[in-house]
């Protein structure tokens, strides 16, 4: 299962995992480059989001409000969810904070479905 893993902010991280748990494609979207995200999302069977407090800044609100629109079914995890159990994994070393954060919301939903082992080293990316 290809899971398209969405952390919302002023920089965007956006991943796509295989069902083996490696980065497909890994970027990071500012607020005007978020349209590119639906070219990717046609290669995802899920989309996963991290959830916001429901009260952010003025451009984040957007960004969000986009989002949940393009995507109405994503899966929204909450960071107190999925960080503290993707704190001990193995993180890709991606260009942006906000792309690995991505990964580890992508990781965490695939190992919380058993589709990959939390022990296996799922930190690799192709080429």
């Amino acid at each position: 299962m290809r899971v398209l893993a969405i952390d919302p902010g002023i920089s965007t991280g956006v991943v796509l995992l295989d069902s083996d748990g490696s980065v497909l494609q890994a970027h990071t979207l500012s607020e005007h480059a978020l349209s590119s995200l639906t070219t990717t999302a046609l290669l995802a069977d899920v989309v996963v989001m991290e959830r916001l407090p429901e009260k952010v800044e003025p451009v984040l609100a957007r960004i969000v409000t986009v989002l949940k629109t393009w995507f109405p079914d994503a899966i929204l995890i909450g960071p107190g969810t999925w960080k503290p159990v993707m704190a001990t994994r193995t993180i890709p070393d991606l260009p942006s904070i906000h792309q690995r954060d991505a990964y580890g919301l992508g990781a965490y939903y695939q190992f919380t479905k058993g589709l990959i082992n939390v022990g296996q080293d799922t930190a690799t990316v192709q080429s």
